[in-house]
Formats: structure tokens, C-alpha cells, sequence
């Protein structure tokens, strides 16, 4: 059964920040436009990804580590009229990075397959909060005993975790193996 994008907005239009809701007023929703239909049930899900007709597919598993979107790229990664575009960060070692670092072989569902897709990647549609969209959630926690940063790429951790300490936060940034008692 797909649903409307309208009927999404209005179920979550408190969860967004108030930059979105001031854009669906004035713009409408951008994910409202013909033939646009969200998926729910794997059938569903699989029957897109057997879809030959040019089409195109927005799942939110950025990393491509697990999920529906595994069955997505099984059997579209070898297509070479495919593009996956990434939308925000992927951290080393996962199946998105693979992609952006260009890698020629990946292995998905336990079989190695050549890529033949174009790979591209924005900034512009990530749903991850900036630094001072970070910096601003943790203040409005209260005063949290400590706060881990966990992931991202070293020079952001480092410039996140400068910021939080001069606003008086104990911060830390494990390393891999790292243990800390709580």
C-alpha cells in the first residue's frame, strides 16, 4: 500500500526543524510530485528493485550496510544505466564508502559483483545535522555527565569536541577497543 507524501508530513511535521516547516509552507512538499509512491512492505520493496523501467529509488540507508536497500543495489549495481547517489557521510569500512572510494568490486549478499553503476555523492539532502545543529541539540540536553562522539571523520570529531569543552562539556572521542565504565 504507498501512502502520500502529505500524509508523511503532516504524521512527523513536529519532528522537523523550523528551516523545513518554513520551506513546506512557502515551497509545498518537495516529495509530492506525480507517480510518487512510498514503499512499506518488502514485496513492495522487491518489486522495485525488479523494476525495469527507469525509475528511482530514495532509501534512507546512507551507509548501505543493511536493509532493503541491499536488494536495491544487488540488482542494480551492475547496471550501467544506474546511479546511486550518496547523500551525506560514510564511515570507513562500510559498503557506501567502498562505493565513493571507487571501488571496482563490491561484495553484496555474500557475492562479489563489479560496479557498474555510476556512483555520485551531495551534501545538499543530508538528513545529519550540521556543527551547530550538534552543538545546539547537546546544549538543550541539560548537562549530560559526559558525551561521546562516536561518528564522523577525525577533523569534525576534533572540531566538535573543542567547541562542546568550551561550553563546558566533559567529551570524549574513543578509539577503536576503547572501554569506559558508566
Amino acid at each position: 500500500m504507498a501512502i502520500q507524501a502529505t500524509e508523511v508530513y503532516r504524521k512527523h511535521h513536529n519532528l522537523v526543524n523550523q528551516e523545513a516547516k518554513d520551506f513546506y509552507q512557502t515551497m509545498g512538499d518537495e516529495f509530492e510530485f506525480e507517480h510518487l509512491a512510498y514503499v512499506q512492505t518488502m514485496k513492495e520493496s522487491k518489486d522495485v528493485s525488479n523494476y525495469f523501467d527507469p525509475c528511482i529509488i530514495i532509501s534512507s540507508a546512507g551507509m548501505l550496510e543493511g536493509g532493503r536497500i541491499q536488494d536495491h543495489l544487488y540488482y542494480n549495481i551492475q547496471n550501467y544505466y544506474c546511479t546511486i547517489l550518496f547523500i551525506g557521510y560514510c564511515a570507513k569500512g562500510t559498503l557506501g564508502y567502498k562505493l565513493l572510494s571507487g571501488a571496482p568490486i563490491v561484495r553484496i549478499k555474500d557475492r562479489e559483483m563489479m560496479v557498474y553503476a555510476t556512483i555520485r555523492k551531495t551534501d545538499l539532502l543530508s538528513g545529519h545535522g550540521d556543527h551547530n545543529d550538534l552543538v545546539k541539540t547537546i546544549k538543550q540536553t541539560g548537562q549530560p555527565k559526559k558525551v561521546f562522539l562516536v561518528h564522523g571523520e577525525d577533523k569534525s570529531l576534533q572540531s566538535l569536541s573543542q567547541a562542546l569543552q568550551e561550553d563546558g562539556f566533559n567529551v570524549a572521542v574513543p578509539e577503536r577497543g576503547e572501554v569506559f565504565e558508566l
